[in-house]
C-alpha cells in the first residue's frame, strides 16, 4: 500500500509541475541578432516583439527545472501580424545564444544576443550554400559525384499529437547551385514517420550513388542520382542472439572496384545467456555496375560486448574496417585479418577516422596520424604536432578546426595552412560540424552549410 501511495504522490507531483502555468522567461528580453545575417534583428521587450521586421506580442512558458518531459527550456508563442509562430526555445552559452525550433514546420532560428562578444555573420572566406533550403539546414555528411553534391540532411519531425520531436536523415542533392530533396518517390523506401524502411547508408563516387535501407534494400544510380535501380533486396543472415532479424544501427559503404562493401553495425541486444551483443557484420555485392549484379553476401561477423563507431575504407590493396578492432581483407572479403601491428592505437572505438591520403589508407585520432602498411598489417605513427582537435580526412587532405579557424595539411602533417580568416566559426552556433572537400571546394556542414574555395 505504501508503494501505491508513493506512486500516486509522484504522479501528482509531476502533473503539478508540468501542468501549472510556467514562470515568464525574463532571459529573452533584449536585442538578438541572426547568427548568419547581422542585419536581421529580433527585439523582445516585456510583452512585445519585433521579429525580423514583423511585429506583435509574445508569451512564454518556461519549463520547470523538475520537468524532464523535453530537452528545451520552454515554449514561446509570437502573435505576429503575418502569422502565429509557436516554437520551443533553448538558451546556451550563458544565455548569450538562443535557438527557436518551430512546432509547425522545420524552421530553425539561431540568435546571438547583442553585446555577447560573439562574432555574427558568414565567416570570412566562406559563402552560404543553402539556396533552395532554409538557411539553418543541418547536414551531418556530404558525398560527391563528378558534378553534384549529395547531402545527408538532419530532418526534424514534430508530432503535435503527443508534442514529441524526432530526428531522421534524408538525402538532398545540390545540382546547378540549388538544393532539392533527392527524388526517391518511385522507390520502395518509406519515411521516418510511416513505419516503413528508411535509408541509413549512402556513398558516392564519380557518377555513382549507392543507397541502402535498414532492411538491406539497395539502390544504385549511375547518373549522379538522376534515377535509381534496385540491385539488392535484403541483408542475408542478419541474425544474432536468437533473433531472426536484428535491428541495424548504421551502415557504412565503400566501393572496391566494381564491388560494393557494407560495414553494418547492429543494435545491441541481450542474448539468452544474458550477454550483450553489439555485432559488426560485413557484406559485399559484386558487379554493381552490370545489368545483373549479385545480391548481398555476408562475409564476416564479430559479436562484441562493446559498442563503437563503424567505418570502412578501401584502396587498391584491399578493404579496411574499423569497429572495436581493425580488420583488413586483401582478397575481396574472402578472408579477414586483424590489422593491429606496429604503432596501431589501442583505443579506436571513437574519434578514430579512416581515410585516403596520397592513394594509401590512413587513420587519424585526436592526437595522431597513422599510415597503414597493408602487406604487414601494421601502422606507423607520423608524429602529429598540430593539436588534439577532431580531424577529418577528405579531398586528400587532413582538416581540423582550432580556436575557430579551419586548418588543413596536405603533406601528412609536416606543415599546416589555414582555410579561412581569423573570425571564422567564432560564433558557438557554428562551432561543431563536418568538413568535406571534393577537390574543387571545401564545405563546412553544421547547423548551416558554408563553402570556401579550395
Amino acid at each position: 500500500m505504501g508503494l501505491i501511495r508513493r506512486g500516486l504522490y509522484f504522479a501528482t507531483l509531476v502533473l503539478f509541475l508540468t501542468g501549472c502555468p510556467q514562470t515568464p522567461e525574463n532571459r529573452i528580453v533584449g536585442t538578438w541578432t541572426d547568427s548568419i545575417d547581422a542585419s536581421m534583428k529580433v527585439v523582445f521587450d516585456e510583452d512585445n516583439v519585433t521579429f525580423f521586421g514583423d511585429s506583435g506580442s509574445y508569451t512564454t512558458e518556461r519549463r520547470s527545472d523538475l520537468d524532464f518531459s523535453g530537452r528545451d527550456d520552454g515554449k514561446i508563442t509570437l502573435n505576429l501580424s503575418s502569422e502565429t509562430f509557436v516554437a520551443s526555445y533553448v538558451f546556451s552559452n550563458e544565455d548569450k545564444t538562443l535557438a527557436l525550433y518551430s512546432k509547425s514546420d522545420e524552421r530553425v532560428y539561431y540568435l546571438t544576443k547583442e553585446g555577447s562578444g560573439f562574432a555574427v555573420g558568414i565567416p570570412s572566406g566562406w559563402t552560404l550554400e543553402t539556396d533552395g533550403i532554409h538557411r539553418y539546414s543541418k547536414f551531418s555528411n556530404l558525398f560527391f559525384t563528378t558534378n553534384k553534391v549529395i547531402g545527408w540532411m538532419d530532418k526534424r519531425f514534430y508530432n503535435p499529437n503527443d508534442s514529441s520531436t524526432s530526428y531522421y536523415n534524408a538525402p538532398y542533392i545540390l545540382d546547378g547551385g540549388q538544393w532539392s530533396a533527392l527524388d526517391i518517390a518511385g522507390l520502395d523506401i518509406g519515411s521516418f514517420w510511416d513505419g516503413k524502411t528508411e535509408i541509413i547508408g549512402l556513398v558516392a563516387k564519380d557518377t555513382v550513388v549507392a543507397m541502402v535501407t535498414n532492411e538491406g534494400k539497395t539502390y544504385l544510380s549511375v547518373n549522379e542520382g538522376a534515377s535509381f535501380t534496385k540491385v539488392g533486396d535484403t541483408l542475408p543472415n542478419l541474425d544474432y542472439a536468437g533473433m531472426s532479424f536484428a535491428p541495424v544501427e548504421s551502415i557504412k559503404l565503400a566501393f572496391h572496384g566494381s564491388t560494393l562493401f557494407a560495414a553494418v553495425q547492429g543494435t545491441g541486444v541481450v542474448n539468452t545467456n544474458n550477454e550483450t551483443i553489439n555485432p559488426l557484420l560485413v557484406y559485399r555485392i559484386d558487379d554493381v555496375f552490370s545489368g545483373s549484379p549479385s545480391n548481398w553476401e555476408k562475409l564476416y561477423q564479430l559479436n562484441s560486448p562493446n559498442w563503437a563507431e563503424v567505418q570502412i575504407a578501401a584502396d587498391t590493396s584491399g578493404i579496411l574496417v574499423k569497429y572495436t578492432n581493425l580488420i583488413f581483407s586483401s582478397d575481396g572479403g574472402v578472408s579477414w585479418s586483424l590489422a593491429a601491428g606496429g604503432d596501431a592505437p589501442e583505443n579506436i572505438e571513437w574519434n578514430f577516422e579512416l581515410g585516403m591520403l596520397g592513394g594509401s589508407l590512413v587513420g587519424v585520432s585526436l592526437s595522431e596520424l597513422y599510415t597503414f602498411d597493408a602487406a604487414n598489417l601494421s601502422w606507423t605513427a607520423a608524429g602529429w604536432s598540430h593539436g588534439n582537435e577532431k580531424k577529418e580526412v577528405t579531398g586528400n587532405r587532413i582538416y581540423w578546426v582550432a580556436d575557430g579557424v579551419a586548418h588543413f595539411s596536405d603533406d601528412f602533417g609536416a606543415t599546416s595552412q589555414t582555410v579561412s580568416g581569423v573570425d571564422a566559426f567564432q560564433n558557438p552556433t557554428f562551432k561543431y560540424g563536418t568538413i568535406r572537400d571534393n577537390g574543387t571546394s571545401i564545405y563546412w556542414a553544421g547547423e548551416t552549410l558554408f563553402k570556401a574555395a579550395r
